[in-house]
This record gives C-alpha cells, sequence and structure tokens, in this order.
C-alpha cells in the first residue's frame, strides 16, 4: 500500500486581531466609477468578455521600439503617481472603495484608463489586499483599520501600452511581526 508523503507540521497563524478584509455579510463592493468615452480602452473592455484579444504570433517576444518604449515610460509615470496617491490616500478609517475610487478618477483625469476595471469580470480599477488577502484584493466598503497592512496594485491603461506598479502600505500601529513581513518583502525586491 502506497502511504501519502508525511507533512510538514502545520504553522499556526500569528494572531493578529485582524477584521477579515472581506464580509459579504458586512462589506459591499460597490461599483467602479464611470470612465468617459473619450478615454482610449484596452481591447478587453470592448471585447464583451473581459478578455484581451489573442496576440499574433508576431507580437510573442516583441522588441519595441523606441517609440513604444517612451509611451511605455509614461504609463509606468502615471501608474507609480496613481500608486504614491493610493498610498497617501490610505489612512485608518478609508475604505478600499474610497482609495479605489480616489485613485480611477486620478487616472481617468490624466487621460488613462484604470486598467483593472472589466479585466477578466474584475469590478474596481486597482488591487487592494489588506492582511490575510494574498493578491488581486477587490476594494470594498471595510474602513482600513490601525495595524492594518495591504498592498495596492495599480495598473493603468494610457496612450495605448499598460503601466503597472504595486507597494505596501502600514496602516497606523502595526505590529512586529507584520512589519517584519513588509521590510523582508521590501528587501527582497530591492535585492532580486
Amino acid at each position: 500500500a502506497r502511504r501519502a508523503p508525511p507533512q510538514p507540521p502545520a504553522v499556526p497563524p500569528v494572531p493578529r486581531n485582524k477584521r477579515p478584509a472581506y464580509l459579504p455579510q458586512e462589506y459591499s463592493v460597490p461599483p467602479a466609477i464611470s470612465v468617459p468615452s473619450a478615454i482610449a480602452v484596452p481591447s478587453y473592455v470592448l471585447s464583451g468578455t473581459g478578455r484581451p484579444r489573442q496576440l499574433t504570433e508576431e507580437q510573442y517576444a516583441e522588441v519595441k521600439s523606441p517609440e513604444v518604449i517612451a509611451r511605455m515610460r509614461s504609463a509606468c509615470g502615471l501608474a507609480a503617481d496613481a500608486l504614491a496617491l493610493a498610498c497617501e490616500v490610505a489612512e485608518e478609517g478609508v475604505t478600499t472603495d474610497e482609495v479605489d475610487r480616489r485613485v480611477a478618477e486620478f487616472v481617468v483625469s490624466r487621460g488613462g484608463y484604470p486598467a483593472g476595471i472589466n479585466y477578466q469580470g474584475f469590478p474596481r480599477g486597482l488591487c487592494a489586499s489588506p492582511n490575510e488577502v494574498v493578491v488581486h484584493g477587490v476594494p470594498n466598503t471595510r474602513p482600513l483599520e490601525s495595524g492594518d497592512i495591504v498592498n495596492f496594485d495599480i495598473t493603468v491603461f494610457y496612450s495605448g501600452v499598460f503601466g503597472d506598479c504595486s507597494a505596501m502600505v502600514c496602516v497606523g500601529d502595526v505590529d512586529d511581526d507584520a512589519l517584519r513581513l513588509v521590510d523582508v518583502t521590501r528587501q527582497c525586491l530591492h535585492e532580486a
């Protein structure tokens, strides 16, 4: 008879006394902002499915022209400015819905499209992943609390290309374990 391989011992979660990031009975996901029709949108917005169009064979591993690289730099600059705004707005008592709304309005005011909206059905412009949410959290009406850590992942579509960046924010008084997690992951990013 075959035996299952031995499992490592379970590591108990570190109690942080934080409310879950999403409780459907308590928090809602309001609709995204309305983007004016004058704003250029990526292909998936118009597809009806939320899926990007299939790349042509020539587009795989495509070498970008200097002009496209310049547009990518501009899109990344807009994403970085939007990320700075998200980090500034994220304070105790503010919801990730409000952070998303402020960032999306900012991106649109600069002529960009908040790329999360309608990407494969995603309902908002940015991803907000507080505490136990590993990645691609959906902004909602849960207020941020002192001690929360939250990652904001922002992608914009601007001038026909995408710009993307993310950062972790510490809200209020964050415990040592969470601070260590944030610091070590930031070190890993910069040393990679």
